[in-house]
């Protein structure tokens, strides 16, 4: 077998993940690094390996890598791409996975916003049909600080069942008491529209602010411990403040497409958790092709529903094409939210990079 060999040239010094596939193109490890050229390099340029990584290393034909924006997307990707691929050399973490936090919205007459996960059981949520997710979060602290905060804020209700009188948090002004009919249904939906408001526009600044506030006085209290442990979680809760564009909460598959010149990136999403992004040169035989052709020609065997694209088109005569061979209705579009706005500035970004690398 060739010996796989390494250029640094090739990878950026920027975050990102990378895949190491086998000669059968086969996903042997997923792993993420803030700097891909540097953590790249250490896989080829130490000497000291442990059998288990010389092991890997001889296996290596092929590298493949994502690039991302920060530190909390490639956490996010590494996590999406190990759960979906179940490389063989990152066996002890996708057995150790239990996936992000989420933040879920109830649908129920008087709704609540409980913690979710999506690999393992949820008990506070049991058997309530979910209305709206949000997240995914980094970490639980943070998650949950989120949660009390807007459960505190528009005195939303946290309990299983409504009971016959109110509770403890009525008592404090943290609950609206809809169990007393203290608030119509109709105003707790509009308490309840505030809090969708704050976590959909991730207004998530605002607790760091009444955190501060507190830390602030904590010092002032001269109560140095409590301060200094504020200011430690401040600054985690910061880091995972990053915006992330890998990972999202959408009840079906989308691939987004990014075209210029005779090149196409085609990233493929599942249920909005960014999977795999592949290179395509619209050129056979030395003549372009056109894009009709190449859409029919990638999507035959399989579409999702929906097909995101960087071109001001509908396609509708492929659009019509693809529904006669698959039996639903397949849609292009362009972005149409933020958050698709800054996917397809982040498949702009792995576009230029592989293009680079193609030329």
């Amino acid at each position: 077998m060739i010996k796989f060999t390494f250029n640094p040239k090739e990878y950026p010094p920027r975050p990102g993940c990378y895949q190491f596939f086998d000669r059968n193109q086969n996903i042997l490890y997923v792993g993420k690094s803030k700097n891909l050229r540097k953590r790249l390099g250490s896989y080829f340029y130490k000497n000291e390996h442990s059998p288990r990584l010389k092991e890997l290393t001889s296996q290596i034909s092929d590298i493949e890598v994502i690039l991302v924006n920060n530190e909390s997307e490639s956490l996010l990707l590494e996590n999406t791409l190990i759960d979906h691929y179940r490389p063989p050399y990152n066996l002890m973490q996708w057995r150790a996975d239990i996936g992000f936090p989420f933040i879920v919205q109830t649908d129920e007459p008087f709704p609540r916003f409980l913690p979710f996960f999506r690999k393992r059981p949820n008990t506070p949520l049991g058997d309530t049909p979910i209305r709206k997710y949000y997240g995914p979060y980094l970490n639980s602290n943070f998650r949950n600080e989120v949660l009390d905060f807007i459960n505190n804020q528009y005195k939303l209700r946290t309990c299983n069942s409504l009971p016959d009188e109110a509770c403890l948090r009525y008592q404090i002004e943290r609950c609206s008491a809809p169990c007393e009919n203290r608030i119509s249904e109709e105003d707790y939906f509009d308490t309840v529209r505030k809090a969708d408001n704050f976590l959909a526009q991730n207004r998530h600044t605002e607790i760091l602010t009444v955190m501060k506030n507190r830390m602030e006085y904590l010092a002032n209290q001269l109560a140095f411990e409590q301060a200094e442990k504020l200011r430690l979680q401040i600054k985690t809760l910061e880091k995972a403040l990053e915006k992330q564009a890998v990972d999202r909460f959408v009840p079906y598959d989308q691939f987004m497409l990014f075209f210029e010149g005779n090149y196409c990136l085609v990233t493929e999403f599942s249920r909005g958790c960014l999977l795999k992004m592949d290179f395509h040169h619209l050129q056979k035989n030395g003549s372009s092709e056109p894009i009709e052709k190449f859409l029919l020609e990638l999507l035959t065997n399989t579409s999702p529903p929906e097909i995101i694209t960087n071109l001001p088109y509908s396609f509708l005569d492929v659009a019509k094409q693809l529904h006669k061979i698959h039996g639903y209705e397949i849609t292009f579009r362009p972005p149409q939210s933020e958050i698709e706005l800054d996917q397809l500035r982040l498949c702009k970004m792995n576009f230029e990079y592989r293009l680079m690398k193609h030329r």
